[in-house]
């Protein structure tokens, strides 16, 4: 047994080392950003929508990092109809943009949430 115990802690640091590498490597992933509106589609808070929408969000993805207000705009005739909104950034393995809009739609109302995704890199 004496003799198997360096081989064994060798072995033992190894699985740790790679472990460990890989880690801190970069991992392919889609990046959303989600941008909702501040009131609901009756004008009033969209705070416990937005509750809603980051334990979900959780469930979904893991995680989120909130961006915090936004504002924006659209064009209404001749006119810029400006909108004050809450920006989020989600990462996932896979592109949940349909899982996301479906989400904001039943959460917010309206046209639900304006959606971007890219492919990219996360390391932690």
């Amino acid at each position: 047994m004496k003799r198997f115990s360096p081989i064994l802690l060798a072995l033992i640091l190894s699985v740790v080392c790679v472990a460990n590498a890989s880690a801190s490597e970069p991992a392919p992933v889609y990046v959303h950003m989600v941008v909702v509106s501040a009131t609901l589609t009756d004008g009033s808070s969209s705070a416990d929508a937005v509750l809603a929408f980051e334990k979900a969000v959780i469930e979904m993805a893991g995680g989120f990092t909130r961006l915090g207000s936004s504002s924006g705009g659209i064009l209404k005739g001749d006119t810029v109809e400006h909108q004050q909104n809450v920006t989020f950034m989600v990462a996932g393995q896979k592109d949940l943009s349909e899982e996301l809009k479906a989400l904001t739609l039943k959460l917010f109302g309206g046209d639900g949430g304006f959606i971007l995704a890219w492919p990219g890199t996360m390391t932690y």
